[in-house]
């Protein structure tokens, strides 16, 4: 596997998703056909993939989807696709000895190169200590350098003085702007269709990368070929499944809007090729649950942020009631948990009725990180499959429950990712489930 590279960094916060993101883009326009991945597990930085190349972008996860099905799996999308780019998960060999599959460890079993991006910031000479030390203690291929967010002329020297030695080139020299500043909120930044004019902010950051990063050396400094694209379209067979969840039905009504948007572009294209029909809708809009649907999806996101509209939404809250009563599948995750539940108590400590559907109540008034990847067992039969059934998935939230009872029947039992126990999640009543956890797959 060879048609494709990776952007990492040292750490987050370097500015590896506004990169990846304009490089994209920039090859997008060179009619260079991309496919983006992001590794580990992340919602939000994929979707700004999406908004460079108009496609779906697919998170590569070693420990939850395995292995051999990832490399199947980027094996197929350079079947169809001229250049494979990835983005890493947070510093390039971070994860190596907790799961086994850091950034570094993805660049090894694809043979990916990996183009390395430096936070300039608050850092002069140590910077090219920091990268000959990387450099002389890795065998990963590291193709060429991003020096990213230096702050002045004067800084620009100083680093550019002392990197006069590096053994690999410098492909690009950024400044420090503001075209597009990635914010960040609770659960990560800030996503792209909450900025106003995303679309023309990216073409201007695009734009102004280009005159910063020398994409023509990239290209060839990680020996990419042009392809003939549609020989390669015409000859995809497209079978590869990287990640497997529960059917919830064959008409599925997915909420999908800026209060629920944490959905993998895997789970979705899994449920597609199953022929299952995938129906969005909009909670936030007062939409009322499709007719036609046999499964209701809740995704997370953040329904903290829209508390009084989500309450105030009676069309959408009643036809999820009266959904429940047909006693059709409802699944919620994390979010959409949270909006099954009784109520949520937002960080100014009032409280919004919810759907009422689970017995839980959440609250964002002590907030508090709950973050890790889950090996989760179901205790009993529910819409999300037989009992035993093993899944992996992670938490990733501020949210705590009220109160730890409650008289609905408890859906999972969870350990992490080194097998610790972590005790019984989740709640299930009827054909209404949901939990904290974000499933990946089953295993």
């Amino acid at each position: 596997m060879s048609h494709g590279f990776i952007i990492s960094a040292l750490a987050t916060n370097s500015g590896k998703t506004t990169l990846a993101t304009a490089i994209i883009q920039s090859l997008e326009k060179r009619g260079i056909n991309t496919a983006s991945f992001k590794l580990g597990p992340d919602y939000i930085d994929p979707m700004f993939h999406r908004f460079a190349n108009n496609k779906p972008s697919y998170n590569i996860d070693f420990w939850a989807m395995g292995n051999q099905n990832c490399l199947a799996f980027m094996n197929q999308l350079q079947e169809t696709h001229d250049l494979l780019v990835g983005e890493g998960v947070m510093g390039l060999f971070d994860g190596r000895y907790s799961t086994g599959s850091s950034t570094a460890d993805v660049a090894d079993a694809t043979n990916f190169p990996i183009v390395l991006v430096i936070n300039c910031a608050g850092q002069g000479e140590t910077i090219a200590e920091i990268i000959s030390g990387v450099l002389n203690n890795t065998k990963h291929r590291v193709v060429g350098i991003i020096m990213n967010k230096y702050s002045s002329n004067q800084h620009l020297e100083i680093i550019q003085k002392s990197c006069q030695s590096l053994k690999v080139p410098i492909i690009g020299w950024v400044p420090k702007h503001d075209i597009i500043t990635l914010k960040s909120r609770h659960l990560g930044l800030i996503q792209p269709d909450h900025y106003d004019d995303f679309y023309q902010q990216l073409d201007l950051l695009t734009t102004f990368i280009e005159k910063h990063i020398d994409i023509e050396l990239l290209l060839r400094l990680i020996n990419f070929q042009p392809n003939n694209t549609q020989e390669k379209l015409k000859h995809s067979t497209e079978q590869i499944i990287i990640t497997k969840l529960p059917i919830l039905g064959q008409r599925i009504a997915i909420a999908r809007d800026q209060a629920f948007s944490f959905i993998y572009d895997s789970i979705l294209l899994y449920w597609y090729k199953m022929g299952v029909e995938i129906i969005f809708f909009s909670p936030l809009a007062n939409e009322k649950i499709p007719s036609n649907a046999d499964a209701v999806y809740l995704p997370g996101g953040y329904p903290e942020l829209y508390l009084p509209l989500l309450a105030h939404n009676q069309v959408f809250i009643i036809s999820l009631k009266a959904f429940a009563n047909l006693e059709k599948p409802i699944y919620g995750e994390c979010g959409g948990y949270m909006v099954l539940g009784n109520a949520i108590t937002d960080e100014k400590s009032q409280t919004w009725p919810m759907a009422g559907l689970l017995d839980v109540h959440t609250t964002m008034s002590n907030k508090k990180l709950t973050l890790g990847y889950r090996q989760v067992t179901s205790l009993h039969s529910s819409i999300l499959g037989t009992f035993g059934t093993n899944f992996r998935g992670h938490e990733f939230h501020y949210a705590q429950p009220i109160v730890n009872t409650s008289s609905d029947t408890n859906l999972f039992d969870v350990k992490n990712s080194k097998g610790d126990e972590l005790g019984k999640m989740g709640l299930q009543r009827k054909n209404v489930a949901g939990s904290f956890i974000h499933l990946i797959s089953i295993v």
